[in-house]
C-alpha cells in the first residue's frame, strides 16, 4: 500500500472520516441564509410532496433577469421529500442530510482518486477536500452541488468496476444497472450531470473498444431520463441562460478563469492567493498531462474532468463559483499525481514539492474558518428580525398583492405571497417593471439582502409609504401615479 498496510490504511481512512464528520457536526449552523436557489429546491419538494405542480410558485420572474428559475431538476427535491415527510418544514434535517452526502463524497474520493497515489497522498488528498472553503461554504446550505458530487464520484467507481471484456449478455447486470442509476442520479440533481455517459462514450473511442457494458449501461440511463422527461416539467427558462454567442462563451471561459482562481484564494493577500493557485495549478498541469500521455491508460474519469470544462462553458451565462465544486477534488488529485512525477527519482524535489503543496491546503483550511466566521454574521430568515417581517407581511399584505424584493423566491416560501425581483439598470426601467406586474409594495433589507431599495425610496420619497418596519427590515407600499 506504499507506506500504510491495507488494514492500517482503511481504519486511518475511516478514523478520518468520522473526525471530519464530528467536526462537521460540531459547528454545525441549523437555518438558512438569503439562499434563492435552496429556497426553489424546498418549494418543489413540498409541491411534489402535497400533490401541487411541480413549478407552482407565487414568485413572478423578471424577464430581464432569467437567472432565477422556478424549476430546478428534481434530484435535490426527491432527495428531500422523505425528510420532510418525516420532519416537516425542519432546515435542521434537511441540512443533515447534506452532511451525510458530503461524508460519501469524501469516502469515495478515497476510493475514486486512488490510482496513481500512495495511501498516504490518499488520505492527504481527502484531508484537503473537507477543508476546502467552497466545501465550508456550502456544506450547510441545502443545495444539489454536494449531492451532485457524490453522484459523479459513485457513477465513476461503479463504471469502472465494470469489465470492459465482451459477452454476448442482453440483460444488464447488477452492477451496470446500478452504475446507471448513479449516472441517472447525478442527471436527475444536476443536468451537467450529461457529461457522464459522454466521458463513457469518449472512453471507449480513444481506447478503441465497443464493451457491451457500455451499451447496457446506457440503455438504462436513456430510459430513465425519458421517463423523468415525462413526468417532470422542464425549465422554461434554460434556453434564455445559455450562451448563444460566441462573445457570450469568451466571457463564460473568463469567467471560468476568475472562478478558478477563486477556487484558490487566500484572503485579500494577492500574493498568497497566486502562490497557493501557481502550487496547484502547475502540479495539477503535471499531474493532467502524465494521465493523458501518449500510452498512458486514461479512465472515465479523466474524461469526465476534460468534458465537465467544455460542459460549464457552454452551459451557463452566469458561472457561481459553486458550479465549480467538482473541480476541488479532480484538481487536488491531479496536483498531488504531479507532485509524486516531480518526485521521481529526486527526493529533494518530492519533499520540497509535498511541502509547498501542504502549505497551500493549509491556506486554505485557514480560509475555510474565516469562511465559517463570516457566516455566523450573515443575514439569516430565521433570525427575529426576519421572522417578525415574515408574519407582518402575511398580516399586512393580502395574497393578491405583489412585493418586490432582492430575494424573491425566499420570501415567497416563507410568507406565501406573490413576489418579484428587485432588478433593473436605472430608476425608470424599476418603475415601468413593477407598473408592468402591479407591484403594489418593496421589501428592504439589511446590507447584502435588498438594501438598495433604500436607494430608490430616497430619491423618489413621493411614491413610496411606509407599511412596516424593524431594526433590519422595512416594508413600502408602492403609491400608484398621479
Amino acid at each position: 500500500m506504499n507506506g500504510l498496510k491495507r488494514g492500517h490504511y482503511r481504519a486511518a481512512t475511516a478514523l478520518l472520516i468520522l473526525s471530519i464528520g464530528v467536526l462537521y457536526a460540531f459547528i454545525f449552523q441549523p437555518g438558512q441564509d438569503w439562499d434563492d436557489d435552496s429556497s426553489t429546491y424546498i418549494t418543489n419538494m413540498t409541491n411534489l410532496v402535497e400533490g401541487r405542480p411541480y413549478g407552482e410558485t407565487t414568485f413572478v420572474p423578471n424577464p430581464s433577469f432569467p437567472f432565477l428559475p422556478s424549476i430546478m431538476p428534481p434530484g435535490l427535491p426527491l432527495l428531500l421529500a422523505p425528510v420532510y415527510r418525516m420532519y416537516g418544514l425542519s432546515l435542521t434535517a434537511m441540512k443533515v442530510e447534506q452532511l451525510v452526502f458530503l461524508l460519501l463524497a469524501l469516502a469515495l474520493v478515497v476510493t475514486v482518486f486512488a490510482r496513481d497515489l500512495p495511501s498516504a497522498f490518499r488520505l492527504l488528498l481527502v484531508t484537503a477536500v473537507a477543508f476546502h472553503p467552497l466545501v465550508w461554504s456550502l456544506k450547510d446550505r441545502i443545495l444539489s452541488d454536494i449531492p451532485f458530487l457524490t453522484f459523479v464520484l459513485l457513477t465513476l467507481w461503479l463504471v469502472e468496476q465494470l469489465s470492459v471484456s465482451d459477452d454476448d449478455r442482453v440483460t444488464p447486470s447488477i452492477g451496470e444497472v446500478s452504475a446507471a442509476l448513479a449516472m441517472f442520479a447525478a442527471f436527475l440533481t444536476r443536468y451537467l450531470g450529461i457529461v457522464l455517459p459522454c466521458a463513457l462514450i469518449l472512453r471507449d473511442l480513444l481506447h478503441k473498444q465497443r464493451p457491451r457494458s457500455t451499451f447496457r449501461v446506457l440503455g438504462v440511463f436513456a430510459a430513465l431520463v425519458l421517463v423523468e422527461l415525462a413526468l417532470f416539467p422542464s425549465d422554461p427558462e434554460l434556453v434564455d441562460r445559455l450562451p448563444r454567442s460566441f462573445s457570450a462563451l469568451l466571457r463564460n471561459a473568463q469567467d471560468l478563469g476568475t472562478a478558478s482562481t477563486a477556487l484558490w484564494r487566500v484572503g485579500d493577500s494577492r500574493i498568497g492567493t497566486l502562490a497557493v493557485a501557481y502550487i496547484i495549478d502547475i502540479t495539477a498541469a503535471v499531474g493532467v498531462f502524465e494521465r493523458f500521455r501518449i500510452g498512458h491508460r486514461t479512465s472515465m474519469t479523466d474524461h469526465f474532468f476534460i468534458l465537465y470544462v467544455v460542459a460549464l462553458l457552454g452551459s451557463a451565462a452566469r458561472m457561481l463559483l459553486r458550479y465549480l465544486l467538482p473541480f476541488v477534488p479532480f484538481l487536488l488529485y491531479y496536483s498531488l499525481v504531479g507532485v509524486t512525477v516531480i518526485g521521481r527519482g529526486r527526493p529533494w524535489a518530492r519533499r520540497l514539492a509535498l511541502g509547498m503543496w501542504i502549505g497551500a491546503a493549509c491556506a486554505m483550511a485557514v480560509m475555510a474558518a474565516d469562511v465559517y466566521q463570516s457566516q455566523l454574521v450573515v443575514p439569516r430568515v430565521e433570525s427575529v428580525t426576519a421572522q417578525d417581517m415574515f408574519r407582518n407581511i402575511r398580516d399586512r399584505t393580502t395574497p393578491t398583492d405583489l412585493i418586490v424584493f432582492g430575494h424573491p423566491r425566499t420570501l415567497a416560501l416563507w410568507t406565501g405571497r406573490r413576489t418579484t425581483l428587485f432588478n433593473g439598470t436605472t430608476d425608470a426601467s424599476f418603475f415601468d417593471f413593477w407598473q408592468s406586474v402591479a407591484a403594489s409594495h418593496v421589501l428592504a433589507g439589511p446590507h447584502g439582502v435588498s438594501h438598495e431599495v433604500d436607494g430608490i425610496v430616497m430619491r423618489h420619497p413621493g411614491r413610496f409609504a411606509l407599511a412596516y418596519e424593524n431594526s433590519d427590515y422595512r416594508l413600502y407600499r408602492i403609491r400608484p401615479l398621479d
